[in-house]
């Protein structure tokens, strides 16, 4: 399937369940109906739907449920619940052994990103946790994230926090999936509003032009997945294809990281770019820069739009 057939499917089935959920005015899921979405893009029956997608968790100062004033801080199992495919609410997304991941444009990977897409904006309809503004917000939202994609089959679930960026990094075998939030703070707004095109900068082996404010982001974004993949995952040598994804503001610092990895930093970058997913992303870049990069990663790089984002 190529990638316009495969949009095309994804947007019709997207649009008839908002224009459901628009006239039933009940149900608050940004997708409705995520079991029937999950069900429709695998087509398989080897896993029952789930009955919940929020893992049992405590939010009392990052106790586990009936621990006593005083205890340590609960461990990620504690505080929610062992990992398991059910409570995960996805099939096993991650193992290989269910062949699922092509690395193309198809329905299955689509919403594989658009999922990690959506757990990294903490709200409630989510994962379950309310927010990440204070540090018990943050730990728990982390902690759920974290047992799903451990539950879907990742290896480890790594995360970092800046003004001007919010990453989460999910290491499965030789991959590393990268997603970048969207705009979620005052700051990340202020940083929009610099929107001016900077200076000419090396890409490829020519010079291209950039969102000023995304420019920085992208920069702060690239340097954390280098420092994640070397020092916490001890991937040194390369051997690792990175698929990067974001949303919004999001999009636009996924599409520069994977340009400094490919177009500058080369062989030399952390691992090799696989592909690269953004949704209702902004574009950040001038009329060079698409054609360079275009000419370098256009086949890896899928950009989807809606009328309602």
């Amino acid at each position: 399937m190529n990638a316009a057939a495969a949009a095309m499917l994804l947007l019709a089935a997207l649009a008839a369940r908002g224009a459901g959920a628009q006239a039933q005015g009940e149900d608050n899921w940004e997708i409705p109906d995520m079991r029937a979405a999950l069900s429709e893009a695998w087509s398989s029956n080897d896993y029952a739907a789930p009955q919940s997608l929020v893992h049992a968790a405590s939010v009392g100062g990052g106790l586990a449920a009936g621990a006593p004033p005083g205890a340590a801080p609960a461990s990620d199992a504690e505080l929610c619940g062992t990992p398991n495919v059910a409570d995960a609410g996805c099939p096993a997304l991650l193992d290989p052994g269910f062949g699922w991941w092509t690395g193309g444009p198809d329905r299955r990977n689509a919403f594989l990103m658009s999922v990690l897409v959506r757990d990294n904006y903490p709200m409630v309809h989510n994962l379950g946790a309310d927010g990440d503004d204070t540090p018990e917000k943050r730990a728990l939202w982390q902690c759920l994230l974290r047992s799903k994609w451990l539950a879907l089959g990742a290896t480890s679930v790594e995360f970092y926090d800046s003004l001007l960026n919010t990453l989460v990094v999910v290491h499965a075998g030789a991959d590393v999936f990268v997603n970048v939030r969207g705009t979620w703070t005052q700051a990340h707004r202020d940083n929009n509003m610099e929107w001016r095109l900077g200076g000419r900068k090396k890409l490829w082996g020519g010079g291209v032009r950039y969102h000023t404010g995304w420019g920085k982001s992208a920069e702060d974004a690239y340097q954390a997945i280098k420092d994640i993949v070397i020092r916490r995952l001890n991937v040194t040598d390369g051997a690792c294809t990175m698929w990067l994804s974001g949303h919004s503001r999001g999009g636009g610092v996924a599409l520069l990281s994977a340009a400094f990895a490919d177009g500058r930093d080369g062989g030399a970058a952390p691992c090799r770019v696989g592909g690269v997913w953004t949704f209702g992303s902004v574009k950040p870049y001038d009329a060079a820069f698409v054609k360079a990069y275009n000419g370098k990663l256009g086949a890896k790089t899928w950009n989807w739009w809606n009328q309602i984002d």
